[in-house]
């Protein structure tokens, strides 16, 4: 809709300056109006970049330090689809690992390992805000899986669930 309306609204507006502004503008006038008018154009995109210039820092710095701990292979995470999708797509691009993503919350997480390890997806990735950071990721009969990052990444707990 905009790439239609822009050119055309810029030819209009164009025509109209030529037929009544310009005439009574000398030539340096003309050109600042043409400069101040598609200048004019630009002033909506940069404001809608400034928003977003920082959008996925955290992302970034997440996964840097994952790929730092050397920590390399698909995952799994108790984030859905809908529910991490922006989020766990930068993880995944900036780590290059493939993510493993179930797209609903009615899975628990015993399915979800389960069919990680179908899959041969090695790595649970636990995202927590605030509280969270004791979480621990059990098997079924009660044994403990391995933490394997310590506890050094704010906000996530990986777990090596096999493979």
């Amino acid at each position: 809709y905009l790439w239609f309306t822009i050119p055309l609204v810029s030819i209009l507006a164009l025509t109209i300056a030529e037929q009544f502004l310009f005439p009574h503008l000398n030539t340096s006038g003309r050109r600042i109006f043409i400069l101040v008018f598609f200048a004019s154009f630009l002033v909506s995109p940069v404001l809608d970049m400034k928003e977003i210039l920082d959008a996925g820092r955290a992302d970034y710095e997440m996964a840097d330090q994952l790929n730092r701990k050397n920590i390399k292979g698909p995952f799994a995470s108790n984030l859905s689809y809908a529910d991490g999708f922006v989020m766990l797509t930068r993880i995944a691009w900036f780590t290059k690992n493939p993510w493993y993503c179930h797209t609903l919350n009615n899975f628990s997480t015993e399915q979800i390992l389960a069919d990680a390890r179908r899959y041969g997806v090695p790595y649970y990735y636990y995202f927590y805000d605030g509280s969270g950071d004791d979480y621990q990721l059990r098997e079924p009969d009660g044994t403990l899986l391995p933490e394997v990052t310590g506890g050094s990444i704010p906000g996530i707990k990986v777990f090596y669930i096999g493979n």
